[in-house]
């Protein structure tokens, strides 16, 4: 079943509908229209990006099911993972991720708060290992001898370093903030409300400190990062870009952190091609062969969702219907 979307504005439609248009015809606007009518397409190696792209999925899967101590078990996951993967992509400003609230909720019977603390500790661990490959590509493709990539890998590298730490601190920043309206005086209404949002986040993220929760899901995250990144360079290199593995690391990982940005789109679409895009060209690459393996590899992700989304539902059928004949009492 869907989960429950939330309202958005026709205004916040609008202003995304417009950036994403903006954006994605700025890099569609870069295509080689003749050389694209000729080109090839390895389709052994667009086969094999999109299945990591299928995996990315997968992994996810594992990751919510481990988060929520294997609650429901693995078909639950995958049916959080699969509503999330679509709504994110479907819906403008990241209001993805409350339809993603919204599903934990209603699949495993969570507090707002409880969902909200399971969202922010994935979205921190995602940051976390972006940021590491960002700076770990920074590392591998420029000289920092230079002046000019010191800060940038310094900056990459604090980012890393607060969304781990973020993780990890949650549940005392929380302690800190329930404390602080309580010293305020007597928590009436809105006040009152907040704290207990509060410490029901806490106290699932103490629960979820002393089972090592983030500790264990930081290699999912990992692997799933890794496999993503891994299949944009397969699908770049069924559609002819002659790029190096770190260079494509270092656009990818640097489109992905420019989705995170507070800027209005429909599902990242155009914020991500623009910011692929541009350090490729960059880096060196013609901005027609950039603008190519952007808007493939956004195809390839709406394909991906697309298919798991529907190999989570044929899933969910199967398991309910198991789940009804076991219940159904056989005649005597």
């Amino acid at each position: 079943m869907a989960p429950p979307l939330p309202r958005v504005k026709r205004l916040t439609w609008a202003v995304a509908a417009a950036v994403s248009l903006l954006l994605f015809g700025l890099v569609a606007a870069q295509l080689d229209t003749t050389a694209l009518a000729t080109a090839q397409v390895y389709w052994p190696l667009a086969g094999a990006g999109l299945a990591l792209l299928f995996g990315e999925h997968l992994l996810a899967a594992l990751r919510t099911h481990l988060i929520a101590d294997r609650r429901g078990g693995f078909v639950a996951a995958l049916h959080v993972t699969a509503w999330h993967a679509v709504w994110l992509l479907a819906l403008p400003a990241r209001l993805g991720e409350v339809a993603w609230v919204a599903v934990m909720r209603r699949t495993y019977g969570w507090s707002t708060a409880t969902a909200v603390a399971c969202a922010l500790v994935q979205r921190l661990l995602d940051v976390a290992v972006i940021a590491a490959c960002f700076l770990l590509s920074t590392l591998m493709v420029f000289d920092l001898s230079g002046d000019g990539a010191k800060p940038l890998a310094v900056l990459t590298a604090g980012v890393c370093l607060l969304a781990l730490v973020g993780a990890l601190s949650l549940h005392l920043w929380l302690r800190l903030a329930a404390r602080l309206i309580v010293g305020i005086g007597r928590p009436r209404g809105w006040r009152r409300r907040l704290l207990r949002h509060l410490l029901q986040g806490r106290r699932w993220l103490e629960s979820a400190r002393h089972r090592r929760i983030v500790q264990l899901c930081l290699l999912p995250t990992a692997l799933l990062w890794v496999t993503v990144f891994t299949g944009f360079w397969l699908i770049g290199q069924a559609v002819g870009l002659d790029v190096a593995f770190a260079e494509l690391l270092l656009a990818a990982a640097g489109g992905s952190l420019a989705t995170a940005l507070p800027v209005q789109s429909i599902g990242g679409l155009g914020l991500m091609e623009a910011g692929l895009t541009g350090i490729l060209a960059w880096l060196g690459a013609p901005a027609a062969s950039a603008a190519l393996v952007a808007l493939s590899i956004r195809c390839a992700i709406w394909v991906a969702v697309g298919l798991f989304w529907l190999v989570a539902t044929v899933a969910g059928t199967v398991a309910g219907g198991k789940a009804g004949r076991a219940k159904t009492p056989q005649p005597q």
